[in-house]
């Protein structure tokens, strides 16, 4: 059985995932490092920087943690609302 999803669906589902990859790279900017966006992408490819241990070891966890915990509770949410 094939599954069929509207093109409204679609072009939700896909302005959600843009959302949350906007929303990534802002919060991965943020906090006390005060480095750009280009910092932190070069940092990442350096094996010896100081920021990639920040960003691998503590901010990204977090904003993972924070992006699966939250996606559940929003579609609750949602369906609540909407009584889905």
């Amino acid at each position: 059985m094939i599954f069929m999803i509207s093109k409204r669906l679609f072009i939700n589902f896909i302005f959600i995932i843009f959302a949350y990859i906007v929303i990534f790279l802002i919060a991965l900017n943020i906090g006390k490092s005060q480095a750009n966006f280009t910092e932190i992408v070069t940092s990442l490819f350096d094996e010896n920087s100081k920021l990639r241990t920040i960003v691998l070891e503590s901010t990204m966890p977090r904003l993972i943690i924070a992006i699966l915990i939250g996606m559940p509770l929003a579609s609750k949410e949602i369906r609540s609302l909407f009584h889905l």
